[in-house]
């Protein structure tokens, strides 16, 4: 259905849905002249309604300086313009701090809110961001203005705050009433389920798929994720305009083309390892992390081969080898990962293969990576005619500042 064909749909949905209201106030009343009071009396208090509820400073922005909102903006910006090319206009920013508001951000008549009561991580954030600017890009929001402002529309979101509210109670007796105030929302939604939430519904897909063009798809699966675990990965009674979680994570894995389950399970974002399973089951991680890094990173990067080295190492996810572990490390050396050196040097050194340690660890140095001062220290220490050089490590480890050195000089002192 697209934006024209909703459009008619919900105009002559609004006008049985009024028709309907008329009709009921003439038969109850048999009073022509009185129904038609009544009706437009309705009609007029929907109107108000949906003033209050729009411009009551749920969505409010004005407490906040322009150099705020700029500064919150840059964060972001770089999504905000790829948004603005795909949609063709231009899209506002503002900030809000409501803690009635369940939503770390918002898109309202092409304006994207980020609410500074409901603090989420960074790289959440952008998943969240993206989302709202996919609904930008589709146009949904301009595309349900004659939805919002019906009668049962306005009604039951009244009854659904109702239930939220009921939802925070824990007696047994409140949580009756919820389910009896559920009944009635149903009733009231009767139509809208028909016409409304299944065009809802699919916005939702569709501002998904925006947010994986603009490129923060990672973030926004992990956000999804991080709300299962909180979830089950359920709906609320009373959200009917949103798919379920578990249902979008499908769809999102499928246009990504993730087929293995350490691929939907574990990812990065921003070079930091995510898990998004969830299972408690570290071994079972474990696994599906060095699988991402073995099968998805890119292993020609020195920071995930050095991470490959020490899963080798530690057997994380793997069984462990050292022979394996260097050959990583090496790898990471050669991309001028400086930690690398020492791995390498610690590997021979393991592997008590002293000779082949030192010019590692020597390399190290020359980096000025500290802890290899201590260790080839260590190694010259156990040779009587590398004694001396021991002492002249430390003495030049302790001038830099190295605490684990001067300790060492003093033993050198007190012998």
């Amino acid at each position: 259905m697209n934006k024209t064909q909703f459009f008619i749909v919900n105009m002559i949905v609004t006008t049985l849905e009024y028709y309907l209201i008329y009709y009921i106030c003439n038969v109850l009343l048999d009073n022509q002249s009185l129904s038609i009071i009544i009706t437009i009396s309705l009609l007029t208090l929907s109107m108000i309604l949906y003033y209050i509820l729009n411009k009551s400073g749920v969505i409010n922005s004005n407490d906040y300086t322009e150099e705020e909102i700029n500064e919150v903006y840059s964060e972001y910006a770089e999504l905000i313009q790829k948004a603005e090319t795909l949609s063709g206009k231009s899209i506002q920013f503002g900030l809000v701090d409501n803690k009635n508001i369940m939503a770390a951000a918002m898109e309202y008549n092409d304006v994207i809110y980020v609410n500074k009561a409901f603090p989420i991580r960074k790289y959440l954030m952008e998943g969240v961001i993206a989302h709202e600017l996919g609904h930008v890009i589709s146009g949904s929001s301009k595309k349900i203005l004659v939805a919002q402002i019906r009668v049962t529309v306005l009604l039951a979101g009244i009854v659904k705050f109702i239930g939220g509210a009921l939802s925070y109670s824990n007696n047994g007796f409140s949580k009756s009433v919820r389910v009896v105030v559920y009944i009635f929302y149903m009733a009231l939604n009767a139509i809208n389920l028909i016409i409304l939430f299944p065009f809802m519904k699919r916005e939702e897909y569709i501002a998904n798929s925006n947010a994986i063009k603009l490129g923060a798809g990672d973030s926004l699966r992990c956000y999804y994720y991080s709300n299962i675990y909180k979830r089950s990965g359920n709906l609320d009674l009373f959200d009917l305009s949103h798919p379920k979680i578990n249902d979008m994570l499908h769809a999102m894995n499928t246009e990504m083309n993730l087929v293995h389950d350490y691929e939907t399970d574990v990812y990065a974002v921003d070079g930091v390892i995510h898990y998004v399973s969830n299972t408690k089951d570290k071994i079972e991680k474990d696994v599906k992390t060095f699988n991402w890094y073995i099968h998805t990173a890119d292993r020609n990067t020195g920071s995930v081969q050095n991470t490959i080295g020490l899963m080798y190492y530690r057997g994380i996810g793997t069984e462990k080898s050292i022979d394996d572990a260097i050959i990583w490390f090496k790898k990471a050396a050669e991309n001028d990962i400086i930690v690398a050196l020492y791995n390498v040097g610690r590997m021979y050194s393991e592997l008590e293969e002293f000779e082949l340690a030192i010019p590692w660890y020597e390399q190290a140095i020359s980096k000025d990576y500290r802890l290899a001062y201590i260790k080839l220290g260590e190694i010259l220490e156990k040779n009587e005619d590398m004694i001396s050089k021991a002492y002249e490590l430390y003495y030049a480890g302790a001038k830099k500042g190295i605490k684990e050195c001067g300790k060492k000089l003093i033993e050198f002192i007190k012998k």
